[in-house]
């Protein structure tokens, strides 16, 4: 029998159609911003080398990154044994990524937009701004996925 908080259907779902898109949206987002660094495209505002496009675009996949391999070699794994408890607090941290990830999409993609804007010859950046909304769109299908299927029953049983 499988556990009543995560149904199997849910798990591989969030993995199949949540995940490995997810990851595909991160490579190409990365394929695209390394292909505008040579030329200085993404470099840093020298008054604020905070404004890195690179580095922003870099940051983002890292913390998604991170985010789905926290998933998928801790919470998924317990949720898919029914015995087995999953602590609330861990789905809170889970909630809270979300919520950092998205917030440091919408930055990302506003520095993108304002520096598309700047340079309106130059298309690749509007791409790249392209490939941000994307992401969002496919991120947040996953993370309502999540949210409703996996992680509200957990804390709705605390």
């Amino acid at each position: 029998m499988h556990s009543a908080t995560a149904p199997w259907h849910f798990l591989d779902e969030a993995l199949l159609r949540g995940h490995v898109p997810v990851r595909r949206a991160l490579q190409r987002l990365v394929d695209q911003a390394c292909a505008l660094a040579p030329d200085g495209a993404l470099a840093a505002d020298e008054a604020d080398p905070s404004t890195s496009l690179l580095g922003r675009i870099h940051a983002l996949c890292e913390l998604i990154l991170l985010h789905l391999q926290r998933e998928e070699s801790y919470v998924f794994p317990l949720l898919r044994v029914p015995v087995l408890r999953l602590d609330p607090q861990a789905i809170r941290l889970m909630q809270r990524d979300h919520g950092e990830q998205l917030t440091c999409l919408q930055e990302t993609r506003a520095l993108v937009a304002e520096r598309a804007a700047d340079s309106l010859e130059d298309g690749r950046l509007a791409a790249l701004e392209l490939e941000l909304v994307h992401l969002e769109q496919t991120l947040v299908e996953l993370i309502l996925l999540e949210e409703h299927h996996l992680y509200a029953p957990v804390l709705a049983r605390a």
